[in-house]
C-alpha cells in the first residue's frame, strides 16, 4: 500500500516521497491560500487558520501549537530576522508559499500596515507626469540616456500605463545617479530557462524577455518569482520581498530603492534621515 497523488496516476511508498512529489509536480497546490503549513518540507496549505490548526494537530504533532494566525506570522518573522542572512533558497524551501505575489502582498502588509500593490503603483502612477517632465529636462551623459529611454514613449503617443510604468521606472534609476543594468538584464529571444542559468551569479535582479516575453526576479542566483507581465509589477514585488526576507538593499542601487520605498509606498520618510539625491528629487515633484 502507497501514498497515492490526487493529481496524477503517481503512487509513492512513502509520506515523504509523496511530499517531494508534489513540491516537484505540483508546485502551485494552495499557493494562494492564506495559511501555509509551517512544517518543514510540507507543500499543504488553508483557506482557514482551524483547517491549519486541525491538519496540525492530525499530521505534525511535533510543531509546537500556535493559538492564532498573528502567531503563525511572528513565529515565521522571528525565524527570518534570527536566520538572515541565511540563503534565500532555505526560506525558499521553508517558506514555499510566501514567494507567491498574494502573500508578498500580505506578508508586506503584516510587517508595515501598507497595502504592497496598490500603494505602489497608485503613486507611481501618480508621480509619472511630473517624473516625465523632469527626466525630459535632464541634461549631460545621463540626461543623453534617459532621453534614449524615452523614445518608446515619444514613439507612441498612446502609450498603455503599463508602459509609461516601466519607461518611468528605468529612467528614474538613471536619474538618481545609477544605473539600469545593475538591476535590470534585458534578452531577446533567448528561452527564460537560459536566462535563469546565465544569471546564476547575479545577487538581485529582474529580468525582461521579449520573444518569448517572461518578467521575472532571481535573488542570490535564485529565480524566486516568474510569469510577472511587467517591470512595474516585478519592482514592487522585489520591494516587497526585502522586507519579507529581511534583506539589505543593493549597495549600487540604494538610491533606487529609497526612493521606491520612500516615495511609492511611504515607508521611513524621514528616518533614518534621507539622502540629499531623495530631498531634491522630492522637492522638484511637490514644486
Amino acid at each position: 500500500m502507497g501514498w497515492p497523488c490526487k493529481l496524477c496516476s503517481t503512487v509513492v511508498p512513502t509520506k515523504s516521497d509523496f511530499l517531494k512529489h508534489c513540491r516537484l509536480h505540483h508546485g502551485t497546490l494552495g499557493h494562494s491560500h492564506a495559511f501555509p503549513c509551517i512544517h518543514i518540507g510540507c507543500p499543504c496549505s488553508f483557506k482557514c487558520w482551524s483547517s491549519l490548526r486541525s491538519h496540525l494537530s492530525r499530521y505534525h504533532p511535533e510543531v509546537k501549537f500556535l493559538n492564532s494566525p498573528q502567531n503563525v506570522y511572528s513565529w515565521r518573522r522571528q525565524e527570518v530576522v534570527a536566520k538572515s542572512p541565511a540563503g534565500v533558497a532555505e526560506f525558499k524551501e521553508r517558506w514555499p508559499a510566501l514567494f507567491e505575489p498574494f502573500q508578498i502582498n500580505e506578508e508586506f502588509r503584516r510587517c508595515t500596515v501598507v497595502p504592497l500593490e496598490s500603494t505602489f503603483m497608485s503613486q507611481l502612477d501618480r508621480y509619472t507626469p511630473k517624473l516625465l517632465e523632469l527626466f525630459s529636462a535632464k541634461g549631460g551623459v545621463t540626461g543623453q540616456c534617459i532621453k534614449n529611454l524615452l523614445m518608446e514613449l515619444i514613439q507612441d503617443p498612446s502609450a498603455s500605463a503599463v508602459m509609461k510604468r516601466d519607461v518611468t521606472l528605468r529612467c528614474l534609476i538613471e536619474y538618481v545617479g545609477e544605473s539600469g543594468q545593475e538591476l535590470i538584464s534585458d534578452y531577446c529571444g533567448t528561452a527564460e530557462t537560459t536566462v535563469h542559468e546565465d544569471l546564476e551569479m547575479k545577487n538581485m535582479s529582474i529580468y525582461i524577455c521579449r520573444e518569448p516575453n517572461a518578467v521575472g526576479i532571481i535573488i542570490e542566483g535564485l529565480p524566486v518569482l516568474t510569469h510577472l507581465g511587467n517591470l512595474a509589477k516585478a519592482c514592487c514585488l522585489l520591494l516587497g520581498l526585502t522586507y519579507a526576507l529581511n534583506l539589505e538593499y543593493p549597495s549600487k542601487l540604494s538610491k533606487t530603492f529609497e526612493v521606491l520605498q520612500r516615495l511609492f509606498v511611504g515607508l521611513d520618510t524621514l528616518r533614518p534621515k534621507p539622502t540629499p539625491k531623495f530631498m531634491t528629487l522630492k522637492n522638484k515633484l511637490l514644486a
